[in-house]
């Protein structure tokens, strides 16, 4: 995930979470440097995730799939199960 995600990683974020995440969660999580990445198929950001890895530890933050790519197992594939 980059800086110029953040606006479409919002929309999906707002589309599917009831408390969505700010604008601002995401960029303070990529200036963190917490592991934030995309999912994308062709030139469509279609999922994101955000994880923190700190201790020898991996804390999940955040994943989200957009609607209208939901049950197709991007989410099972990015959890690597």
């Amino acid at each position: 995930m980059q800086l110029e995600d953040v606006g479409r990683v919002v929309e999906i974020e707002r589309q599917i979470y009831q408390f969505p995440w700010s604008p601002g969660n995401f960029t303070d999580s990529l200036h963190a440097g917490y592991n934030c990445w995309i999912n994308q198929q062709s030139a469509e950001i279609t999922g994101y995730g955000v994880m923190m890895l700190a201790a020898g530890e991996a804390h999940l933050l955040n994943l989200g799939i957009a609607t209208e790519w939901q049950g197709r197992g991007l989410g099972r594939e990015a959890l690597g199960t």
